[in-house]
């Protein structure tokens, strides 16, 4: 008797094994990203190679639903936080040392100021990296720290446009902290890992923390890109110690 194989998440109603390796293999982006993907789009397959540019789209979509923002919140905007990230200030899960040495960050971000520093945040979908790096980004603007955020992704999409008075560009190298995040999900070349070596050692030179934040691990990151010799900070996104059922119910709730 032939055994019928379904998929994991068939529960979604349309999704077959091609669709679910897509989601399992190419599609480790964050939560509130991945539940707006999961609910508009009938094939997966075709969404690896929209990215970075359709979390732009979604992005300017959350944007237009933000209601009355205030001033701290325009800020935030111009710095880049994410919009899922704006109004969420929770503290993701993580094993004691992590979370003892990012309390101490966000304490008091002066102490990362004018340091050679990488912080490198990973978590499974990026979700709590993110989330995780958002607080770090947002304390630092309350402080008055020139701090910004940028997707890996756009910073390469400004960069090919060879401006040299580009905005993003040059807000990446000037930011006195700056985050990279869902570094991982491009199309990886050549130039993008040079790009992303040439700005991460340049702000070492210069004394400026960066934060990158990333769905590989420490391993992965090494094999994809190059010895990032940051300080690792691993971060458990919701889900993650959950079977794949579980996930389904959570990005359909």
């Amino acid at each position: 008797m032939t055994t019928q194989h379904k998929s994991p998440i068939e529960p979604l109603g349309y999704l077959n094994w091609a669709q679910y390796s897509t989601f399992k293999h190419h599609l480790r982006i964050p939560l509130p990203y991945l539940r707006v993907v999961v609910k508009n789009y009938r094939d997966l397959t075709e969404v690896p190679i929209l990215l970075p540019g359709l979390i732009q789209k979604i992005d300017q979509h959350l944007w237009s639903t933000m209601q009355d923002l205030e001033f701290f919140e325009k800020k935030l905007k111009a710095s880049g936080v994410p919009v899922p990230y704006i109004r969420n200030d929770e503290t993701p899960v993580a094993g004691v040392k992590t979370v003892n040495a990012y309390e101490m960050i966000l304490g008091d971000v002066n102490k990362i100021l004018n340091k050679p520093l990488v912080l490198y945040f990973h978590s499974g979908f990026e979700s709590a990296a993110l989330q995780a790096a958002s607080n770090v980004i947002k304390a630092a603007i309350k402080s008055g720290v020139d701090a910004k955020m940028v997707s890996f992704g756009k910073l390469l999409e400004e960069i090919k446009k060879w401006d040299q008075n580009n905005y993003v560009a040059t807000t990446a190298d000037k930011a006195e902290i700056l985050c990279l995040y869902m570094v991982g999900t491009e199309y990886t070349t050549d130039f993008s890992q040079s790009v992303l070596k040439t700005l991460i050692q340049t702000r070492r030179t210069e004394g400026k923390p960066t934060l990158v934040c990333s769905h590989l691990e420490p391993a992965d990151f090494k094999k994809r890109y190059f010895e990032l010799n940051g300080v690792g900070f691993k971060w458990e996104d919701p889900g993650m110690i959950s079977t794949v059922d579980e996930l389904v119910k959570y990005l359909k709730s």
